[in-house]
């Protein structure tokens, strides 16, 4: 087994080991709180997509280091481009507006603190929302190359190249309309009012959401206007490549530089 292999076998049981630990802590909870309090906060929700995340990217490391560089590796990162960014988002808005109950005092967390001692408190709050995006953070950094890989695959594409419309709905789609289906899921079944003892309104809380969820997605923004936009899809290679070699062998052109040029 070389370096490569052992590294990516590596990386592949940690990832499984967070996974395994992070269904334990969902269990624990739905059998202290039940299947209702698990179902209403959409908490729960969002680790349980990022959870399903590393689930189906934990093959991601060894298709990359044993080269199955064939539909192995386009299953694999089309997860990623389809979840990664809109998931980033999640998490993040998750994150923050429990941040701000947190500052500004909640009546749903005085509940608790009636029933549960401040130290379970402060581990499920930083299990659930705030270490979630750390982890998130750390997944990304350890395969930037491969989320790279994935998200410049339709940018590069010569039709979305030459169409702003195609362009920016794809935009769109990761930044706005994906992350979008389970919050709007949620708000359909469920009364936030209710669940969150809040009486903050409706279009407040929407629009709050929706900045919050763009900020963070803008992620995307930067890697499209600051980066690069490949002149074609990456070749699977350019993963497992040093960074050396992938500055000197990578063909790409800045926004600006392909918004002039796509009528040619």
């Amino acid at each position: 087994m070389n370096a490569r292999v052992a590294i990516a076998v590596l990386l592949t049981l940690l990832q499984a080991a967070g996974v395994a630990f992070g269904v334990w802590v969902l269990w624990c909870e739905v059998a202290k709180y039940g299947w209702l309090d698990y179902d209403e906060h959409f908490t729960y929700w969002s680790f349980t997509l990022q959870l399903l995340f590393y689930a189906l990217t934990l093959p991601l490391p060894l298709v990359v280091a044993l080269e199955y560089d064939g539909w192995p590796l386009r299953v694999v990162a089309s997860i990623v481009l389809i979840m990664f960014v809109p998931l980033w988002g999640i998490v993040t808005a998750v994150t923050v507006i429990v941040f701000f109950e947190l500052a500004q005092g909640s009546t749903l967390l005085d509940g608790y603190a009636r029933t549960e001692s401040a130290s379970r408190i402060v581990v499920s709050n930083v299990i659930f929302h705030f270490a979630t995006q750390l982890w998130l953070f750390a997944w990304v950094v350890v395969y930037q190359r491969a989320t790279y890989w994935a998200y410049n695959w339709p940018f590069a594409q010569r039709a979305v190249r030459r169409s702003s419309g195609l362009f920016w709905s794809l935009v769109l789609t990761f930044m706005l309309y994906l992350p979008s289906i389970p919050l709007l899921l949620y708000a359909a079944i469920f009364n936030f009012h209710a669940v969150y003892q809040t009486s903050v309104s409706t279009a407040l809380a929407a629009l709050a959401v929706i900045a919050i969820v763009i900020v963070a997605t803008s992620v995307l923004l930067f890697f499209l206007f600051l980066y690069h936009l490949g002149e074609s899809p990456l070749p699977p290679a350019w993963i497992r490549a040093s960074e050396f070699e992938a500055l000197a062998d990578r063909v790409v052109t800045s926004y600006q530089r392909w918004r002039h040029r796509r009528k040619d």
